[in-house]
């Protein structure tokens, strides 16, 4: 019988886990904000894969890309201003990635998106129980 120490075990499930081409990437830390709470982030693909992986846990998931001579891409720093039916602001804040995961209660918003000069509205629907993905392109 052989008995391995606790850095043998460690080292083992590190090296399993790249040879299954596993992401040992983390989701950024939850940040909140006016009791929303959200992630943002996306920078490199391991970070990209992981949010989008933990994103089907969060009603809603916001990507932002823009079209470059060199094909589509997707950007940071793009303010993102979200308001509920109310016309009440929910959400206000710059985002230093490509992704945005946010837990916004069931009911109608409006999302504005600036990056540079250019705004980008769309309304959705939040559903309690599902995950939704918008795609917001320049």
């Amino acid at each position: 019988m052989h008995h391995f120490s606790a850095w043998g075990r460690i080292i083992a499930c590190v090296l399993l886990s790249l040879a299954a081409g596993i992401s040992l990437a983390q989701v950024p830390p939850t940040q909140s904000a006016n009791g929303v709470d959200f992630v943002m982030g996306g920078i490199g693909t391991d970070e990209s894969q992981a949010i989008l992986s933990e994103g089907k846990w969060w009603p809603l998931t916001i990507d932002f890309s823009e079209h470059t001579a060199d094909g589509d891409v997707w950007i940071s720093d793009a303010r993102v201003r979200i308001v509920n039916a109310a016309e009440q602001t929910v959400f206000d804040q710059v985002c230093d990635g490509p992704l945005l995961l946010i837990n916004l209660p069931p009911g109608a918003y409006t999302i504005a998106a600036q990056h540079k000069a250019s705004i980008k509205v769309q309304k959705i629907q939040v559903v309690k129980g599902e995950s939704r993905r918008v795609s917001i392109h320049w």
